[in-house]
C-alpha cells in the first residue's frame, strides 16, 4: 500500500490464471475485495475489467489490436475485448486511451461519450529525471536494439529487420533521426 496524504493506493490481485478462476473472480472476487478494502475507485490498468463494480472506475485501453490483427491473440481476448470491454466501457467514469486513434475507436466502436474518454500518452514524465543525467554508455561497437515487446504481426519487426538490414553500415543507426514529437 502506497500513501500520499489524502490518498491511498492498493493493489488487488485476481490471483493464478485459468478461465473458471478468472470467470468467478470477475463475477464476485473482486466486487468482494473492493468492498473490503473500503476503495473509492478502481483503475483497470489492461482492459479486462471486474463485473458489478460496487465503486466508480476508470479503465485503460491500449489498443483495439484483437479486431485488427486478430491471429495476434487468443479468442478468449478477441471474445471478451469484443463482446464485454464495450459495455465496460460505456459503465466507466473514464476510459483512458493511450492514444488519439485509439480514443477515437473507443468512442465509435464502444460507444463512449466523447467527454469520458482521455488520451494519456505512454512515457515517462521529465521531473523523474535528474538534470545531469548522462547517456548510457554503449555495451559494444555494434547497434543494439531492445524490443520489450512480444513478437507478433502487428508490431512488423520483420520491416525494421529488413531496414537494419539494409543499412549500408552499423553506424547509420546512430544517424537516425528521432521520430518528432
Amino acid at each position: 500500500m502506497q500513501a500520499r496524504g489524502d490518498l491511498e493506493v492498493g493493489e488487488m490481485r485476481a490471483g493464478p490464471p485459468g478461465l473458471v478462476r478468472t470467470t468467478l473472480w470477475l463475477a464476485q472476487g473482486a466486487s468482494r475485495r473492493l468492498r473490503a478494502a473500503g476503495a473509492d475507485l478502481l483503475h483497470c490498468p489492461n482492459f479486462v475489467v471486474p463485473w458489478r463494480v460496487p465503486v466508480p472506475f476508470v479503465v485503460t485501453v491500449f489498443d483495439l489490436s484483437t479486431r485488427s490483427f486478430p491471429r495476434d491473440h487468443p479468442v478468449e481476448w478477441r471474445a471478451y475485448e469484443r463482446w464485454f470491454l464495450p459495455p465496460r466501457a460505456r459503465a466507466a467514469t473514464r476510459v483512458i486511451a493511450i492514444s488519439e486513434l485509439t480514443r477515437q475507436q473507443v468512442i465509435s466502436m464502444y460507444r463512449v461519450a466523447p467527454e469520458r474518454v482521455v488520451t494519456v500518452h505512454l512515457g515517462v514524465d521529465g521531473r523523474f529525471f535528474s538534470d545531469g543525467a548522462q547517456p548510457a554508455r554503449r555495451l559494444t561497437s555494434r547497434p543494439r536494439i531492445l524490443f520489450p515487446g512480444a513478437p507478433v504481426a502487428r508490431k512488423n519487426l520483420e520491416l525494421v529487420l529488413r531496414a537494419m538490414a539494409a543499412l549500408e553500415d552499423a553506424l547509420a543507426l546512430d544517424r537516425l533521426a528521432p521520430l518528432p514529437d
